[in-house]
């Protein structure tokens, strides 16, 4: 093997490995029923990770560093248009020197682009009162994505906003925030802690689609990773002062 078809395979298997861990059970799920055409059922009922679905892709010369078409359809029609996961897609597939053609550019529809990354503009709910709103350009209008309301959580995400310290990009991960997200809300927000803590909130809520609570912030202000046990446990007592 060639050190230019070994690094190929390298980025690839990143690709995948940043993929997986993106990826929810449901998304798993939704992939696998795509593919009951293509696999069947047999081998199906033995796959129970992404890694494994794409193990089973290879084999069937379906999948490798140059052809992953069938893996972004996959994930285009079962992650419900999660940009997180398009992006380490486009990031995977784009030119590296960043010139894009006009084909790209008309796939983007006109998108704004932004210097972290030109593919993906990601759309934020109205903030809680003290911050920012975080608005679409007008040019991008057409690239919508459905938001949800955070009111049952909005004292706890405000306390945190205020109360996180520099372990807040490992509460966010383990919310489930990508180290991309982090870096777009840094971007918009240079050098304001507060507004790139709140845009990763904002950011948790559309992807789990509103269905958050006041426990899984106690989990993750709980985790290894964190291990914030006062502020848990004021969530806990609702001491929000």
């Amino acid at each position: 093997m060639s050190a230019e078809s070994s690094g190929e395979n390298q980025d690839f298997r990143g690709m995948l490995v940043r993929l997986s861990n993106l990826l929810k059970k449901d998304d798993l799920e939704a992939m696998k029923y795509m593919c009951k055409d293509v696999i069947g059922k047999r081998d199906l009922s033995k796959i129970e990770s992404f890694f494994e679905l794409c193990d089973n892709l290879e084999s069937r010369d379906m999948l490798d560093s140059i052809n992953i078409a069938f893996l972004q359809k996959l994930l285009t029609d079962c992650c419900s248009g999660r940009k997180d996961v398009l992006h380490v897609l486009e990031s995977y597939t784009k030119p590296q020197n960043g010139i894009h053609n006009e084909t790209e550019a008309n796939i983007t529809q006109n998108v704004q682009l932004n210097p972290v990354n030109p593919q993906q503009q990601i759309v934020y709910l109205q903030p809680a009162q003290g911050f920012h709103s975080h608005q679409m350009s007008p040019s991008s209008a057409t690239y919508s994505l459905p938001t949800y309301d955070y009111k049952h959580v909005e004292k706890e995400i405000n306390y945190l906003t205020r109360k996180l310290g520099r372990e807040w990009r490992f509460f966010m991960r383990t919310l489930g925030i990508s180290d991309y997200d982090m870096a777009e809300m840094e971007q918009q927000h240079p050098r304001n802690m507060r507004e790139q803590i709140h845009g990763c909130f904002v950011i948790w809520v559309q992807q789990n689609k509103g269905a958050v609570n006041k426990n899984m912030l106690i989990k993750a202000l709980t985790d290894v990773s964190v291990e914030r046990f006062d502020l848990a446990a004021n969530l806990e007592d609702n001491d929000f002062s």
